[in-house]
């Protein structure tokens, strides 16, 4: 492995030339004060420092999940293949200080960031940014998310909503990587010629099978990339002037350089690399059912290893619009009263596992659909098996920081019990103490003290995209899988009793 990436190093940077240079700033401040006439006489001079070693560049991957409500952030040493949990400075102390809240605030003049790491609720607030992207895109005007950002933008027209959805998304976008950027050099000492960064980003597999959004996001990130330096740390910055950094990056984001350091990788995927680099894992057929604060992002996928290489085939995805904020949004509906202080009332009841009636009535509102739009998937996905009978054998991977037993884990159990699946086999497995769901293991390659390990149920996505792009498993995406034809269908052939004849007798 070693020697694999000292080839990579040097295909990348070429061969390393050291030289005993001392930087100019360094230089500068190693440099005694020079006395003028009269002057008082300066203090004796202190021995000087022996300059740091040269280094070699540095080669840091990554992995930044753009969540709905939290942005998530791992870097990789890709030299010495070690992890590490972005945590920016303001949050220390706190229970969750790598959540990056994946929202702005807007005063009618300056975007400004919310440094919220419980995903507050507040006044001037513009929240689920990532999901208004999506909308805009698709053109969903009239959805209800869309109403604030129409009602705050400078210009309320379709077209000017668009470009300021966008300006949210690469204002956000670009703060965190620049804060990131900063990390890393702080980390690694400075810059030198020959030090590569490369960002992996992730959407959900049903919007990586829309070419339009897949366009958006991947224009997003570019812009981002190029704007990080300026945005990092998110200073107030005024909407007609991230309209012109917009537009005076537009050139460099679409050079070369830039699109080989952006890649764009679906979730699902990121969230189980941890998984198919585990000894535990296992050919097979999975559906991972990942709960967020705006959706539940479902994929039913084939997980093989021809020639020992991982290959995970998507057969079908789904994004359906019930993610754990509707439990609040439902429940203050319920309560009659929708203002963003009395959502920020359920959000807080919600977390703490209250289980008022709102909220039970939310809960159930919530179940039937998912239920429902859970069905679909998977019936959708058998279409493309060969066997039918495989579907029998599927396992269930739970994942998101919005995920809870009910109703998000109940409304999916419960679909073991449909006609979708034999109920023979389904009844076999019950009798074995199957569970119908595994969990994802804790990586040893990540840096997680002990009582951090908890952290790990909201960074797989960011930990699995924290890998070198070639390093990441390949898929197939659902609109690449066709339905099998009839002659390509498996049908078991019954074996009929055998009739002994009169000279077996």
């Amino acid at each position: 492995m070693a020697e694999f990436f000292q080839k990579l190093k040097e295909r990348i940077f070429g061969k390393s030339h050291k030289t005993g240079a001392v930087p100019r700033e360094q230089a500068a401040a190693g440099s005694p004060a020079r006395l003028v006439a009269n002057q008082v006489p300066a203090e004796p001079k202190r021995p000087s420092l022996p300059p740091p070693p040269q280094r070699d560049p540095y080669f840091v991957q990554i992995g930044f999940d753009f969540g709905t409500a939290f942005s998530k952030c791992v870097c990789r040493d890709m030299y010495i293949d070690k992890a590490w949990v972005h945590i920016p400075i303001s949050h220390a102390g706190t229970e969750y200080p790598f959540l990056i809240a994946s929202a702005v605030c807007f005063d009618g003049e300056n975007f400004r960031h919310s440094e919220s790491t419980t995903g507050a609720y507040q006044k001037g607030g513009l929240h689920h940014v990532k999901m208004a992207l999506v909308k805009v895109v698709l053109e969903e005007w009239d959805d209800p998310l869309l109403r604030t950002y129409r009602a705050t933008a400078p210009d309320p027209s379709n077209t000017g909503l668009a470009r300021f959805v966008e300006s949210c998304a690469i204002y956000l976008i670009g703060g965190a990587l620049g804060r990131v950027r900063q990390e890393v050099r702080e980390r690694f000492g400075g810059r030198i010629d020959g030090d590569y960064l490369a960002v992996n980003m992730a959407v959900p597999v049903a919007d990586a099978d829309h070419p339009k959004v897949m366009e958006l996001y991947e224009c997003v990130l570019r812009t981002a990339w190029v704007l990080s330096d300026e945005l990092a740390g998110y200073p107030p910055t005024p909407s007609h002037q991230m309209t012109e950094l917009i537009e005076r990056s537009s050139a460099e984001a679409e050079q070369a350089e830039v699109r080989e350091s952006c890649f764009i990788y679906p979730e699902v995927s990121a969230n189980v690399q941890a998984f198919v680099r585990s000894r535990s894992s296992s050919e097979g057929i999975y559906l991972f059912s990942d709960t967020g604060a705006g959706t539940v992002d479902q994929s039913v996928f084939l997980y093989a290893r021809p020639d020992g290489k991982d290959l995970l085939t998507y057969l079908h995805a789904s994004v359906l619009p019930l993610g754990s904020s509707h439990l609040e949004r439902l429940a203050a509906a319920e309560a009659g009263a929708e203002s963003w202080d009395a959502l920020e009332r359920w959000r807080q009841l919600k977390e703490s596992g209250n289980s008022a009636n709102e909220l039970q009535v939310a809960r159930s509102a919530i179940h039937e659909p998912l239920g429902s739009g859970t069905f679909k998937t998977l019936c959708l996905a058998k279409q493309k098996l060969r066997s039918k009978r495989q579907l029998s054998e599927l396992r269930i991977i739970f994942g998101g920081g919005g995920h809870c037993e009910r109703p998000y884990r109940d409304a999916v159990i419960k679909q073991f019990d449909g006609g979708l699946f034999r109920a023979k086999a389904i009844q076999t497995r019950k009798a074995a103490g199957d569970s119908f769901h595994i969990g994802m293991p804790i990586p040893k390659d990540l840096e997680l003290d002990t009582h951090q390990r908890r952290w790990m149920a909201r960074l797989t996505v960011a930990y699995g995209l924290s890998f070198e792009r070639g390093q990441l498993a390949d898929f197939t995406l659902p609109k690449d899988v066709p339905i099998p034809t009839e002659v390509e269908i498996w049908k078991p052939v019954y074996q009929g009793a055998h009739a002994p004849t009169k000279d077996e007798v």
